[in-house]
């Protein structure tokens, strides 16, 4: 299959850590607010096909301008461990940056 891809590095992780290959991965309270995540590589992927990431293995995290939390850019699948319902309750997000 084809498709485009792309890597970002720098982006802000809030309410978990990103570790390759397992993905999302709980933090400890004492823990940054803000984490920096590894080099992510994304792809766009047709709705028609299967995603890369198994719906119990993944969750969908939104990536947002600022911390502020005011513009949506987009919301990728991450892979992780535990249930997607645990990341949402975590108030995971990505970021491009905090002072943008």
């Amino acid at each position: 299959r084809n498709t485009i891809g792309f890597s970002l590095q720098g982006l802000l992780l809030q309410g978990a850590a990103c570790t390759p290959p397992q993905g999302l991965s709980q933090i400890a309270t004492e823990d940054p607010t803000y984490n920096p995540t590894p080099s992510l590589h994304f792809g766009w992927v047709s709705k028609k096909e299967p995603g890369p990431y198994a719906a119990d293995r993944s969750s969908v995290v939104p990536l947002y301008l600022t911390p502020e939390r005011e513009t949506l850019l987009a919301e990728l699948r991450l892979p992780c461990t535990g249930s997607e319902t645990q990341w949402v309750q975590a108030g995971v997000a990505l970021f491009l940056g905090e002072n943008n």
